[in-house]
């Protein structure tokens, strides 16, 4: 009887603990974020919207000046085994290291990076998978590749809005102004403040695919009424004869807009996305934002139509680690963990 109770203290001490740290992860990171103004992506509210029905968490590494470093992801099983990887409508996550690196020298830097990196990687929690794509801005991955990661480099196409937009204008290719042209004489622009009517018609370009939208309605729900209330989102519909008949999603931090969801009716008659997306451009400027992000697509067609309105082609990495080569070939065959 003894033992049973002193085994039952243990297991408690030890659930306790782990939910203790799991809390004061938390708290350090939300600190971290907050007084280094990370993107929006790793912010904590965003996260706590877009992780449903699964949960979040980071790692943190501290030194003798406090939190130095994060990576948050997202928790969730598959076939019963634990999986690290991104939570939906979150194109870019991975670890963040604390800047003013550029003044040290360059030796110095690398160094500091990469006993911070293996610190991070070492501290994540055990899993059969981790995928990760970092943001456009961070390039040294290459530590992580001797903690047992795999790199692929992904490319997304980024406009610079601190140029004149009639320069913009002129960079977007001449079919696409032509399809804007058009579309603006035929089709309303109205701001969409609706997320289900967002979701209809994502939910349709999906089903032209064949393929299920990877994210459930209380995600959307959620990320439009946190976005909303932090007025961080531009969302337009192009209505003809008052029927909606496309969509945009956009998120945006201070500095940068991201393309997040776009969704097309079936009877929509061509040239609303890229008036809507040439809005959306237009009201990113407005604003006052820098850069204007599609997000990436590795998917042909989608590349061209991005690519038509002349932003930079930029690269970021695509990291994935596995327990076993053989998760890494389910991982390659359904593409979609």
């Amino acid at each position: 009887m003894a033992n049973k109770i002193e085994n039952g203290i243990l297991l408690y001490s030890i659930c306790l603990r782990l939910i203790q740290n799991a809390i004061g992860n938390k708290e350090s990171y939300s600190s971290f974020v907050e007084r280094n103004s990370l993107p929006i992506f790793f912010q904590p509210w965003y996260l706590d919207a877009v992780s449903v029905p699964y949960e979040w968490d980071a790692v943190v590494v501290s030194n003798e000046g406090g939190v130095t470093a994060v990576w948050p992801f997202l928790k969730k099983s598959k076939f019963g085994c634990s999986i690290l990887t991104h939570p939906p409508l979150t194109p870019y996550l991975g670890p963040y290291i604390k800047g003013k690196l550029h003044h040290q020298k360059g030796y110095s830097r690398l160094q500091f990076e990469k006993q911070i990196l293996h610190r991070l990687a070492d501290e994540l929690p055990g899993s059969v998978l981790h995928l990760t794509h970092g943001r456009p801005e961070w390039y040294n991955w290459q530590p992580l590749v001797w903690k047992g990661f795999v790199q692929s480099t992904r490319y997304t196409y980024r406009i610079d809005l601190t140029q004149p937009l009639d320069l913009i204008w002129e960079n977007i290719s001449t079919k696409t102004r032509s399809s804007i042209r058009k579309a603006e004489r035929s089709m309303d622009v109205v701001q969409e403040k609706e997320w289900h009517e967002i979701l209809v018609l994502i939910e349709k370009s999906f089903e032209r695919k064949r393929m299920k939208v990877p994210y459930g309605k209380e995600v959307l729900q959620n990320l439009n009424s946190a976005l909303t209330q932090r007025n961080s989102r531009i969302s337009f519909s192009a209505k003809l004869a008052n029927k909606n008949v496309a969509n945009t999603f956009v998120a945006f931090d201070n500095h940068t807009a991201y393309l997040l969801a776009t969704g097309r009716a079936d009877d929509d008659p061509g040239g609303s996305m890229a008036l809507l997306i040439w809005e959306s451009i237009k009201e990113s400027k407005a604003i006052g934002l820098d850069t204007f992000d599609f997000e990436g697509s590795m998917i042909e067609s989608i590349e061209r139509f991005f690519r038509s309105f002349g932003g930079t082609q930029s690269n970021y990495n695509r990291l994935i680690r596995t327990k076993n080569r053989w998760w890494r070939l389910l991982f390659t065959a359904l593409n979609r963990i």
